[in-house]
């Protein structure tokens, strides 16, 4: 054996087959399948180009279309929340005209009251005063009273004085009130008067208030309260204070009580002085009954009368 065929089984047995036959491959092959011949061979674990192309392509447009997505949801949720914008718009436009038609009925219905409340403030005083015919005089003395309380001005010591004095003169007969009661409501009203400015019609009409309240023993409790809202409405739109006001109401509110009340009494001692009467001499109060029992009648034949005729009665 050679010295040149030794070495090669020397090397045949210390490299192992597979090494051996990649040898004999790489020296039989062409050029250009060895390393470093040619081409250079790709790197273990790297794309091709074009791959890495698409890939990121692939990317771009998922990036894109959730883009898109997420505009689009935000033009959505931007609709979205411009509809509820716009509904709670137009619920906010219907509360508020509902809450204008509700005022403008209840201002329409306060008024329409404030209309009966003085038409009935009216009637009683127009009843009072065609029980008290001699009153007219006085009422309006006193009417002049709150006229020379000018508003801004110091009441003298004189003006109060005839103010009380006015108002005492306008109570007439046994149911009038308590000279402590009218004294309290002279008081309350000159100061009331200094605070307020009465027009000319409002001192007219309140001086009749007054004078119907004052005098308020034949007339309907309703009635009476009528008056006193017509008072108290007048004293608050000549600028009074509500305090002032309620006060002076107050006031009127006692002294009608007093008179009523007073009123049942005479009524009460009158019915049963006519008892009295009647028991004395029943002869007397028979015929008085009978007298007015007639004059009654005679009064309805009358009515009938006017009522067949057609005429007003």
């Amino acid at each position: 054996m050679t010295n040149g065929n030794f070495k090669e089984n020397a090397m045949r047995r210390s490299i192992p087959a597979a090494a051996v036959l990649m040898l004999t491959a790489l020296a039989a092959g062409p050029a250009d399948a060895r390393p470093g011949a040619g081409s250079r061979t790709r790197p273990t674990g790297t794309a091709p180009a074009g791959d890495a192309a698409a890939t990121r392509e692939a990317a771009a447009r998922t990036e894109a279309e959730a883009a898109a997505a997420a505009k689009e949801k935000a033009a959505q949720a931007q609709t979205e929340a411009k509809a509820k914008a716009d509904a709670a718009k137009e619920k906010a436009a219907q509360s508020k005209a509902a809450a204008v038609e509700k005022a403008a009925a209840s201002k329409e219905k306060a008024a329409q009251s404030k209309t009966e409340a003085q038409a009935k403030a009216a009637a009683a005083r127009e009843k009072v005063a065609a029980q008290h015919a001699g009153q007219k005089e006085n009422t309006e003395k006193l009417a002049a009273d709150l006229q020379a309380i000018r508003s801004g001005s110091e009441v003298t010591d004189e003006q109060k004085k005839k103010l009380k004095d006015d108002m005492k003169t306008l109570a007439e007969g046994t149911t009038k009130p308590s000279e402590e009661s009218v004294d309290k409501l002279a008081e309350d009203l000159q100061k009331a008067a200094g605070d307020g400015n009465l027009s000319k019609a409002e001192q007219a009409q309140l001086a009749g208030d007054i004078s119907a309240v004052l005098n308020s023993a034949n007339i309907s409790p309703a009635e009476l309260e009528a008056v006193i809202q017509d008072a108290q409405s007048i004293l608050v739109s000549s600028g009074v204070t509500e305090a002032e006001a309620q006060q002076i109401a107050a006031d009127l509110k006692a002294i009608g009580a007093e008179a009523q009340k007073n009123a049942a009494a005479a009524k009460a001692a009158g019915q049963e002085k006519a008892a009295d009467a009647a028991d004395a001499n029943p002869e007397a109060a028979a015929k008085a009954e009978a007298k007015a029992s007639e004059v009654k009648s005679r009064v309805q034949q009358r009515i009938e009368a006017k009522k067949a005729a057609g005429s007003p009665q």
